[in-house]
């Protein structure tokens, strides 16, 4: 049954495009969560050079918020976009090597997290054990965020190249 427009060139409702869920809503009929998420990356990425022209137009210092504000976003998008890429199963090998591709900073960074944690650790247990320095004012029990750090990195090194399940 085809829809009777009353006027020429009005436009179709969602319903009416194949595969339209009902429940999903209109962002989600239109863009697939790989889609959507790279989008956001997308987005998160160009407000940094956004920011940086209003800036030299406008020498209004407010124009580095958005550029601080977008740096946790894009690391978060990267590691999530990194992680549809590697989970979607109809893709070919070259968006495989490109899912592996975005998880090669993810596992640096989280080596790098490993490494500032351990460091942590190790800081307060020798304060704590060997000797006391001038420049270390805590005790044993400041042992703190770095158990955390450690273990978060290990978490992104461990999530860097891991396909996940298939999306349903």
């Amino acid at each position: 049954m085809r829809p009777n427009y009353a006027l020429k060139g009005t436009l179709r409702t969602l319903r009416e495009f194949p595969g339209y869920d009902v429940g999903a809503g209109p962002l989600n009929a239109a863009l697939d969560p790989m889609k959507w998420t790279a989008v956001k990356l997308a987005l998160s990425i160009a407000v940094i050079p956004a920011s940086i022209v209003l800036l030299a137009f406008t020498g209004n210092g407010w124009f580095y918020l958005p550029i601080i504000l977008s740096l946790p976003a894009i690391v978060l998008y990267w590691m999530d976009f990194g992680r549809e890429v590697r989970s979607a199963c109809n893709l070919g090998p070259y968006a495989r090597a490109v899912g592996i591709a975005f998880g090669v900073p993810q596992a640096l960074f989280g080596i790098l997290a490993v490494v500032l944690g351990l460091g942590l650790v190790a800081w307060v247990l020798y304060n704590s054990f060997i000797e006391r320095l001038p420049q270390y004012s805590g005790g044993f029990l400041t042992l703190g965020i770095g158990p955390l750090v450690v273990l978060f990195g290990v978490g992104c090194v461990v999530d860097a190249f891991r396909s996940g399940s298939p999306p349903p």
